[in-house]
């Protein structure tokens, strides 16, 4: 029986892929954690960024009952508060360009698996990520819709928007400084 070369590349190219995807995923199981922000945490030196979401930065501001607040701050309080002492599960399929993992983390609580990356969005204090992901976007429109979180607010920035923003002044700021 002959095989087709087409048939042939397509089951190499197959295979390679099922050995890359189970042996670069990463586990991480643990109550030896630090939450870094809303959207990272850190096993020790490795750090997990939550695929396809993206929370506030920082030093991001938003208005909230007529206050500013520093939402990104807030982001990573809820979080912490949200996890409490319990073991964080996450698994890790990719690399961002910083070399952080990127992935999906949970909690048990009450007897279920939860989702941190789905909590933070559809409770408002992140944003579904939609340039990496969709997986989200569901639980950002019920946020949105139901005001929670930073949807709230009179003013709320997406996270992205915010980083183009500061990018843009930077670079204007040292195009006026050159003569």
């Amino acid at each position: 029986m002959i095989i087709s070369k087409n048939i042939l590349k397509k089951f190499i190219k197959y295979l390679v892929a099922i050995i890359t995807a189970f042996c670069c995923t990463e586990y991480y199981n643990h109550y030896n954690y630090q939450i870094i922000d809303g959207d990272t945490i850190s096993f020790g030196e490795h750090k997990i960024r939550f695929q396809g979401v993206d929370a506030p930065e920082s030093k991001q501001i938003c208005k909230c009952s007529g206050k500013n607040t520093h939402c990104g701050q807030i982001a990573t309080e809820k979080l912490k508060k949200f996890v409490g002492k319990n073991k964080l599960n996450c698994k890790s399929e990719s690399r961002d360009r910083y070399g952080r993992s990127i992935g999906e983390c949970f909690i048990e609580k009450d007897g279920k698996n939860i989702s941190l990356n789905q909590w933070m969005v559809y409770n408002g204090y992140a944003v579904a990520y939609k340039q990496y992901s969709q997986k989200f976007i569901p639980d950002e429109l019920d946020a949105k819709e139901n005001h929670r979180g930073f949807w709230a607010c009179e003013y709320f920035q997406p996270p992205e928007d915010f980083r183009h923003k500061k990018r843009n002044k930077k670079n204007k700021t040292k195009k006026r400084k050159k003569f």
